[in-house]
């Protein structure tokens, strides 16, 4: 008679551990399980082929462990930083605007006044412009 292919086989509970090895916990699917440290960390189990995220519920930081097919673990371990708060964006009216372009227009004409009573004076020979040779 074949006991391994009954369609009704009653669910036994697991075996205790034997030579005093401490039992493992499971993990609960499908939840975010906060440890202390990550020797409790270490501690759990998890199925082969699994991922979870484990927060720890005393420093700012949280491990993503996962399974591979045979059951070995990974642990990657992050830290949370806090995101700083935007700075306020500030906006030029359209006046300021218009204020400040006509600033730098009469800024830009000043500049250039100099510049144009200059070459006036370099092409009339160094005198002033309005000035006239007498002939002789």
């Amino acid at each position: 008679m074949n006991f391994a292919n009954m369609p009704n086989q009653p669910n036994l509970p697991p075996m205790p551990q034997l030579f005093g090895q401490p039992a493992q916990q499971m993990a609960p699917a499908g939840e975010i399980v906060w440890v202390q440290s990550v020797d409790q960390l270490n501690a759990l189990t998890l199925p082969p082929n699994t991922s979870r995220i484990y927060m720890n519920s005393v420093d700012a930081e949280f491990y993503i462990v996962t399974t591979d097919k045979i059951g070995m673990k990974s642990v990657a371990t992050y830290t949370f930083l806090e995101k700083p708060k935007p700075q306020p964006v500030e906006y030029v009216t359209k006046a300021e605007f218009a204020e400040l372009i006509a600033l730098l227009k009469g800024a830009q004409n000043e500049s250039n006044l100099p510049k144009a009573e200059s070459a006036a004076a370099s092409t009339s020979g160094g005198r002033p412009a309005g000035h006239q040779t007498k002939s002789q």
